[in-house]
């Protein structure tokens, strides 16, 4: 399977061909369960980096905070080989 960006990443894993919009994992196949992947952050909102930074120095803003300061990005998890898919 190749792998390459088409809308979706999946976190700290791989960017997948498939839709995770199907329920199936783009990694093993397996069924995945929906839900929302979160991070609190009044401030900075959630972003995109290339390489780990110190005090959230840099990065692409993806997404702002709520008014409770959380960012929620709506996903699917995959509990058979740990993938994350996300959609922002």
């Amino acid at each position: 399977m190749t792998y390459k960006p088409v809308g979706f990443f999946a976190i700290g894993i791989r960017v997948a061909e498939q839709s995770p919009l199907t329920g199936k994992c783009p990694h093993c196949g397996a069924e995945m369960e929906s839900g929302f992947l979160g991070s609190e952050s009044f401030v900075s909102g959630m972003k995109w980096f290339k390489e780990k930074t110190i005090l959230d120095v840099g990065g692409e803003k993806i997404k702002e905070p709520g008014m409770s300061g959380m960012v929620y990005l709506d996903g699917f998890i995959c509990r058979k080989c740990n993938t994350i898919v996300v959609t922002y």
